[in-house]
């Protein structure tokens, strides 16, 4: 929203104040990236590296271009997970498989985005 006041001094001259105000309503909704990767146990290596990639190079990269990012280990909504991640590969804007570690439910996860013809990104670790 953007306000205009004027006023005038006692010489005759305008001065005017433009103030601009973020009115939310007028945001974009934001984009969704489902992030499929090997997840692993609390404190394992696998979840430290994943979580590593996620804060440091995936939401780096698309927070800017405002997309919100989503892995399956904290999706918040009660029911069956199997159908939320099936639901978050098929509806999401944008999937980001990390195929580090050849983990045979990422490659499925995948296989099921391209059974839909929708915007992916492999990642992979450098020497695999």
């Amino acid at each position: 929203m953007t306000t205009v006041d004027s006023t005038t001094d006692a010489d005759g001259l305008q001065d005017a104040t433009i103030t601009f105000v973020d009115d939310p309503s007028h945001h974009q909704p934001k984009k969704t990236c489902f992030i499929v990767c090997p997840i692993g146990d609390n404190n394992s290596e696998i979840r430290k590296r994943s979580n590593q990639v996620k804060t440091h190079i995936i939401d780096v990269a698309l927070e800017p271009l405002g997309y919100e990012t989503i892995r399956a280990d904290v999706i918040d909504k009660s029911g069956n997970i199997t159908t939320q991640i099936v639901n978050q590969l098929i509806e999401a804007d944008l999937v980001i498989a990390d195929l580090t570690g050849h983990n045979p439910n990422v490659f499925y996860e995948l296989a099921i985005r391209h059974a839909f013809a929708k915007p992916f990104i492999h990642l992979m670790q450098d020497g695999e």
